[in-house]
């Protein structure tokens, strides 16, 4: 039997307890996926996003624009 302990570690962190924490904003960008009648229209919208750096359309779910808008203005940092 092989050891999986290192199989959802990334960096250090351990990929499978932050399964289990919270986002609020995702939770409700992705809940806003599954409860629109045009997923097909948001995979070509977030696809042309992806090719040409755009920010979030305005045919997007409310829910869902604000939460790419807001990843799109998000500072990194070395922390």
């Amino acid at each position: 039997m092989s050891d999986l302990s290192n199989k959802y570690e990334w960096n250090g962190i351990n990929l499978e307890d932050l399964r289990q924490v919270m986002d609020p904003p995702a939770d409700k960008a992705v809940a806003s996926i599954f409860e629109s009648k045009s997923m097909r229209h948001l995979a070509t919208e977030l696809k042309k996003m992806a090719e040409n750096d755009d920010l979030a359309s305005g045919d997007m779910p409310d829910e869902l624009k604000d939460f790419l808008s807001e990843e799109q203005n998000r500072d990194f940092s070395d922390k």
